[in-house]
């Protein structure tokens, strides 16, 4: 569902349909939008035989193409040139924090329209339009309506936007898919490095990552580019999956389930102060936007899901680049979720990758083991949606004790410090202090206190249920003696480290901390080996992995 605004006046000369001078512009305007589209299409035709020049002059008009937001001054960067000129000089008059009461020149800036009427072009009306007037006019562009002339103009500069020396920046939605479909197999060189080269501008390429409806297109696009072994497209693929990586976040629906009663309180006292009854056609509304964001969800959800399986088809191919696989790998690694369980296979994929070859690899591999295992435990520890947006985590030796302040009290926590701990005891019971306690003087009506953990059973040990296959198919690779030998081969390689590395200590952690001891006995022999060797490089390796084991056990 999407919401309009109504316009503003915004001192326009002909605002009335009806008048014949606004028809006669209007037709104007449509005449010569069917010429720049007729030349377009001529101009098209004539393959090689076209120039920059000729080009030029005919993108330029077009309302959509970045040359023309230089010259026909598009509203709304002339909106956030005036917002940010405007914003300056309030901060060179703040005296103070907070402040209400400027100088005439602000008032004169912010509200001021037109200094003169002496412009001879765009630039110069640029130049002297207030920031007010400027939010008007961006105000009433904001929903402004296309036509078939508009759509084939778009469609045009489309065009022209994969020819290697335009740049373009349009409607995005019409758009897309042209470029999409360029980088296709069979295309031409100059035409997919124009497509390549569009797409590396942000509100093209970081766009369509970011949508849900789009992403599986670019994704797919990007990584069926190995087709072509053209170093120079090569380097387009690279520089435009660097740049978009960067905005394709992980999903994350967990805010939908949280309930908001303070929010739905506010509300019916917000109505009750005005006076609105409750009316059924706002409830419907609110069920129908309900029912849309539901679908949009389950939209993101099942792209999620589709992204994930193909990208897994084409990272786990033994045809597939390594450039391609580190943007694979970086890809899976964005799609480990906190608010759903991560699959045996894609866990798989990473854990074979530990011990690749390249170190890139390594690196955003191992980083994905950590980030599945760290979620895996918020989702054991997290109790409600809440927790689990917040990563607000539940530790199940902490205790919640009541107490009753007094002096008896004080003096029994002084004493308890003179008693050893026994870690024999058969009865457990809250004992130990997390951080020091508030004062001797003043203390709450509740303290937190810990239980001794056992010492023959892990208090860590029920996992999230959901993810019991994920932690199958860890047990099964970390169990095995030539996964740990593996590792340790590049763990030891010789680098310019001369302490151990915090990354490769976290990766044994987060599988120790799983597993408990289990992965030890297969563990061992490797670690034994290393310790045994006097080569800094060995010896730093079994430093790695004695933290992690410590760390995690």
């Amino acid at each position: 569902m999407i919401a309009s605004v109504s316009s503003i006046a915004s001192g326009f000369c002909l605002t009335d349909p009806e008048d014949p001078r606004y028809q006669y512009i209007s037709s104007l305007r449509n005449r010569f939008g069917r010429f720049l589209h007729e030349a377009s299409v001529s101009l098209q035709q004539q393959g090689e035989e076209n120039t920059v020049d000729a080009v030029d002059m005919l993108v330029c008009p077009v309302p959509h193409s970045e040359q023309s937001a230089r010259l026909m001054n598009t509203r709304s960067k002339l909106y956030a040139v005036n917002e940010e000129q405007y914003r300056n000089e309030k901060n060179v008059a703040r005296i103070f924090a907070h402040q209400k009461v400027w100088p005439r020149a602000i008032y004169v800036r912010r509200a001021r329209q037109v200094l003169h009427h002496g412009y001879t072009t765009s630039l110069d009306l640029a130049s002297y339009i207030r920031y007010y007037h400027s939010a008007r006019l961006h105000w009433n562009s904001i929903e402004r309506r296309r036509g078939a002339i508009e759509d084939a103009l778009i469609d045009d500069v489309v065009e022209w936007s994969l020819w290697h020396y335009a740049v373009y920046d349009g409607v995005r939605r019409r758009a897309l898919p042209v470029l999409f479909k360029a980088l296709e197999p069979g295309t031409d060189d100059d035409r997919m490095k124009g497509a390549l080269w569009t797409l590396n501008s942000p509100p093209l390429g970081k766009y369509a990552i970011s949508e849900p409806s789009l992403s599986p297109s670019i994704i797919q696009g990007l990584l069926g580019c190995q087709h072509n072994e053209k170093p120079s497209i090569q380097d387009c693929v690279s520089t435009v999956a660097e740049n978009v990586l960067s905005s394709f976040l992980e999903p994350n629906f967990l805010i939908y389930g949280i309930p908001t009663p303070l929010v739905d309180k506010a509300i019916v006292q917000f109505r009750a102060t005005l006076g609105v009854r409750d009316d059924p056609e706002d409830r419907d509304l609110v069920n129908r936007l309900r029912d849309q964001r539901t679908e949009r969800s389950q939209l993101a959800e099942n792209v999620a899901q589709a992204n994930i399986s193909s990208i897994l088809d084409v990272g786990e191919s033994e045809s597939t680049h390594w450039r391609y696989e580190i943007v694979a790998t970086r890809a899976l690694r964005t799609l480990v979720r906190r608010d759903a369980p991560t699959s045996p296979r894609h866990l798989q994929y990473f854990l074979d990758r530990v011990y690749d070859d390249h170190p890139t690899i390594r690196y955003y591999a191992q980083r994905a083991v950590t980030k599945t295992a760290r979620n895996l435990k918020l989702r054991t520890f997290c109790t409600t949606p809440m927790d689990l947006a917040l990563m607000r985590v539940r530790n199940p030796l902490k205790m919640k004790t009541i107490i009753e302040p007094s002096h008896k009290w004080t003096a029994k926590v002084l004493a308890d410090y003179r008693i050893p701990f026994d870690p024999n005891q058969d009865v457990r019971k809250p004992l130990f202090l997390d951080r020091d306690p508030l004062g001797w003087v003043a203390w709450d009506d509740a303290v937190a206190l810990y239980l001794p953990p056992s010492p023959t059973k892990s208090a860590f040990s029920c996992w999230d249920p959901t993810s019991r296959e994920t932690i199958e198919t860890l047990r099964e690779v970390a169990t095995d003696p030539e996964f740990w030998e593996d590792v340790s081969e590049h763990y030891a390689q010789e680098n310019h480290e001369t302490t151990l590395t915090q990354d490769n200590a976290s990766f044994v952690k987060s599988i120790f901390q799983l597993l408990q001891d289990e992965p030890f006995e297969a563990l061992r022999p490797t670690l034994e080996k290393l310790l045994q060797n006097y080569d800094q490089n060995k010896q730093r390796a079994a430093a790695e992995f004695v933290a992690g084991l410590i760390s995690g056990e």
